[in-house]
Protein backbone atom coordinates (compact mmCIF):
# COMPACT_ATOMS: atom_id res chain seq x y z
CA UNK A 1 0.00 0.00 0.00
CA UNK A 2 0.99 3.53 -0.85
CA UNK A 3 0.09 7.08 0.26
CA UNK A 4 0.77 10.26 -1.63
CA UNK A 5 1.88 13.48 0.12
CA UNK A 6 3.33 16.49 -0.40
CA UNK A 7 6.83 17.37 0.69
CA UNK A 8 10.15 18.22 -1.61
CA UNK A 9 12.66 16.95 1.22
CA UNK A 10 11.78 13.53 1.16
CA UNK A 11 10.64 11.02 -1.33
CA UNK A 12 9.83 8.07 0.09
CA UNK A 13 9.00 7.16 4.26
CA UNK A 14 8.80 3.17 4.67
CA UNK A 15 6.35 2.29 7.63
CA UNK A 16 4.89 -0.41 9.53
CA UNK A 17 1.80 -1.94 8.38
CA UNK A 18 0.16 -2.11 11.71
CA UNK A 19 0.03 1.91 11.40
CA UNK A 20 -2.49 1.62 8.40
CA UNK A 21 -4.72 -1.11 9.86
CA UNK A 22 -7.46 1.61 10.94
CA UNK A 23 -6.92 4.28 8.05
CA UNK A 24 -9.68 4.62 6.90
CA UNK A 25 -9.77 4.68 2.69
CA UNK A 26 -12.07 5.24 -0.02
CA UNK A 27 -11.77 2.04 -2.47
CA UNK A 28 -12.50 2.59 -6.39
CA UNK A 29 -12.51 -1.01 -7.78
CA UNK A 30 -14.95 -2.82 -9.21
CA UNK A 31 -15.23 -5.53 -6.08
CA UNK A 32 -14.13 -3.72 -2.69
CA UNK A 33 -15.19 -0.12 -3.33
CA UNK A 34 -16.64 2.72 -1.28
CA UNK A 35 -15.28 3.81 2.06
CA UNK A 36 -13.40 1.50 4.42
CA UNK A 37 -10.73 0.67 6.60
CA UNK A 38 -7.49 -1.08 5.28
CA UNK A 39 -8.16 -3.78 8.01
CA UNK A 40 -11.89 -4.55 6.11
CA UNK A 41 -10.36 -4.07 2.59
CA UNK A 42 -7.74 -7.03 3.31
CA UNK A 43 -10.26 -9.26 4.58
CA UNK A 44 -12.97 -8.47 1.66
CA UNK A 45 -10.24 -9.18 -0.53
CA UNK A 46 -8.86 -12.37 1.33
CA UNK A 47 -12.77 -13.75 1.15
CA UNK A 48 -12.71 -13.05 -2.95
CA UNK A 49 -9.32 -14.59 -3.32
CA UNK A 50 -10.17 -17.74 -0.93
CA UNK A 51 -6.18 -17.41 -0.07
CA UNK A 52 -4.74 -15.55 3.32
CA UNK A 53 -3.83 -12.04 2.28
CA UNK A 54 -1.82 -9.77 4.63
CA UNK A 55 -0.36 -6.36 4.28
CA UNK A 56 3.49 -6.99 4.30
CA UNK A 57 5.04 -3.45 4.19
CA UNK A 58 3.82 0.36 3.66
CA UNK A 59 5.35 3.28 2.31
CA UNK A 60 4.61 7.09 1.67
CA UNK A 61 5.72 8.46 -1.82
CA UNK A 62 5.96 12.52 -1.74
CA UNK A 63 5.82 15.01 -4.93
CA UNK A 64 5.91 18.50 -4.73
CA UNK A 65 2.16 20.98 -5.23
CA UNK A 66 3.67 20.53 -9.12
CA UNK A 67 3.70 16.58 -9.56
CA UNK A 68 1.77 13.80 -9.05
CA UNK A 69 1.96 9.77 -8.57
CA UNK A 70 0.44 7.22 -10.76
CA UNK A 71 0.17 3.54 -10.49
CA UNK A 72 -0.48 0.70 -13.09
CA UNK A 73 -2.02 -2.19 -11.43
CA UNK A 74 -1.58 -5.31 -13.47
CA UNK A 75 -5.31 -7.41 -13.25
CA UNK A 76 -4.78 -10.84 -13.65
CA UNK A 77 -8.13 -12.69 -12.14
CA UNK A 78 -11.36 -11.45 -11.46
CA UNK A 79 -10.34 -7.55 -11.13
CA UNK A 80 -7.44 -8.47 -8.83
CA UNK A 81 -3.93 -7.47 -9.21
CA UNK A 82 -0.31 -8.89 -8.11
CA UNK A 83 1.68 -6.32 -9.93
CA UNK A 84 2.02 -2.71 -9.26
CA UNK A 85 3.79 0.16 -10.65
CA UNK A 86 4.12 3.59 -9.06
CA UNK A 87 5.64 6.86 -10.12
CA UNK A 88 6.36 10.34 -8.87
CA UNK A 89 6.49 13.03 -11.50
CA UNK A 90 6.97 16.73 -11.24
CA UNK A 91 6.96 19.06 -13.49
CA UNK A 92 10.28 21.87 -13.31
CA UNK A 93 7.64 24.77 -14.43
CA UNK A 94 5.62 25.21 -11.37
CA UNK A 95 2.76 27.20 -13.49
CA UNK A 96 2.93 24.60 -16.49
CA UNK A 97 -0.46 22.36 -16.55
CA UNK A 98 -0.38 18.91 -15.30
CA UNK A 99 -2.02 17.61 -18.36
CA UNK A 100 1.04 16.52 -19.84
CA UNK A 101 2.16 14.87 -16.74
CA UNK A 102 -0.97 12.24 -16.07
CA UNK A 103 -0.61 11.22 -19.95
CA UNK A 104 2.99 10.05 -19.44
CA UNK A 105 1.59 8.80 -15.76
CA UNK A 106 -0.68 6.83 -17.34
CA UNK A 107 1.69 5.14 -19.72
CA UNK A 108 5.08 4.79 -17.23
CA UNK A 109 4.05 2.72 -14.77
CA UNK A 110 2.74 0.01 -17.17
CA UNK A 111 6.13 -0.19 -18.98
CA UNK A 112 7.72 -0.54 -15.54
CA UNK A 113 5.53 -3.65 -14.68
CA UNK A 114 6.03 -5.07 -17.88
CA UNK A 115 9.97 -4.74 -18.36
CA UNK A 116 10.10 -5.75 -14.49
CA UNK A 117 11.78 -3.34 -13.30
CA UNK A 118 12.76 -3.55 -9.46
CA UNK A 119 13.56 0.77 -9.84
CA UNK A 120 14.25 2.98 -12.20
CA UNK A 121 16.04 6.10 -11.16
CA UNK A 122 15.72 9.18 -12.84
CA UNK A 123 17.06 11.75 -10.67
CA UNK A 124 19.91 12.32 -8.65
CA UNK A 125 18.21 12.61 -5.61
CA UNK A 126 16.66 8.92 -5.91
CA UNK A 127 19.76 7.70 -6.48
CA UNK A 128 20.53 6.79 -2.38
CA UNK A 129 16.97 4.86 -2.24
CA UNK A 130 18.32 2.33 -4.07
CA UNK A 131 21.51 -0.08 -3.20
CA UNK A 132 24.17 0.01 -5.62
CA UNK A 133 24.08 -3.94 -6.23
CA UNK A 134 19.89 -3.26 -7.32
CA UNK A 135 20.82 -0.64 -9.84
CA UNK A 136 23.87 -2.84 -11.04
CA UNK A 137 21.20 -5.89 -11.66
CA UNK A 138 18.67 -3.78 -13.31
CA UNK A 139 21.60 -2.63 -15.92
CA UNK A 140 22.52 -6.32 -16.40
CA UNK A 141 19.02 -7.19 -17.10
CA UNK A 142 19.12 -4.80 -19.92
Amino acid sequence: MALSAQDPGKSVFPFAPAYLENMSINLDHPKPSGETTVRDAITEVADMVMENVRLRRGFMLYTTAHGLVSSYLHIYQDCLSRVAGLVTLEAEDSSAPLDALERVGSSVPMHIVAARCKAIILIKRSRELVSAAAVENERDGL
